[in-house]
């Protein structure tokens, strides 16, 4: 039996993931959000820190005390809002971004770490990253900022498991621009805060975004290849 965890399986992408490997009979789901309805749901909210430390350190050692083939975490959760000119953000919003899309995923991600470091099969850490990631966007600081921290995490958890006798693989994947509810909340910005949102109506009118199914299936294909550490995949590899 193989092991997947994935954040934020309630929709989207998290929920096509977890969809697509329930199917098969080899993998146990542990989706973490705040609704999710899946079998192997468990309340994780995302924006309470103490509470996704206090979920890592009962669920995370109690899954790596069973018998796995091999075990994944996807980093997979994310939260675009405030979408606002800097000069206007305030600090509940800045706390609150930050906490949903760095703090509580890297706290779940050492978790993952600490908990099956020991464990001698494969063992892969994903972390869904953006473009966002790479370049700043007007109206996007807090979530560019956030994707950029959790990309260097990955990459330094790559350099350290350089070190280890039973490393983990770890890499970053782009999703690109998906029909999901984010894009949604996109199109119904201001301008006046993010300057490109025509761009983004673009794609929705010319039909240009991924259905979040064709994005996962790309990712679970990636996967069952073989990750090379370290590396940034893409949808459009």
């Amino acid at each position: 039996m193989k092991l997947a965890i994935i954040t934020g399986g309630s929709r989207g992408l998290g929920e096509a993931l977890v969809k697509q490997l329930s199917e098969s009979a080899e993998w146990h789901v542990a989706e973490l959000s705040r609704s999710g309805q899946a079998e192997g749901h468990h309340d994780c909210d995302l924006a309470d820190t103490a509470a996704v430390a206090a979920l890592a350190a009962e669920l995370l050692p109690a899954l790596a005390q069973r018998s796995w083939d091999e075990v994944l975490l996807m980093n997979n959760a994310g939260y675009l809002q405030p979408i606002s000119a800097v000069q206007r953000l305030m600090p509940d919003q800045i706390a609150s971004s930050i906490t949903v899309n760095q703090i509580s995923p890297m706290i779940l991600m050492a978790g993952f770490v600490s908990a099956f470091r020991t464990f001698s099969g494969p063992k892969t850490l994903v972390n869904l990253s953006s473009g966002a990631a790479l370049k700043g966007y007007a109206g996007w600081s807090l979530y560019c900022a956030s994707k950029a921290a959790t990309d260097n995490f990955i990459h330094a958890l790559v350099d350290e498991e350089q070190h280890q006798a039973l490393p983990f693989t770890a890499v970053n994947y782009d999703p690109g621009v998906m029909d999901t509810a984010m894009q949604a909340e996109i199109r119904q910005a201001d301008e006046a805060d993010f300057p490109a949102i025509r761009r983004f109506h673009d794609y929705y009118a010319d039909g240009v975004l991924r259905p979040a199914a064709e994005v996962a299936a790309d990712l679970l294909f990636k996967y069952r290849q073989g990750f090379s550490n370290g590396i940034r995949y893409s949808v459009a590899d």
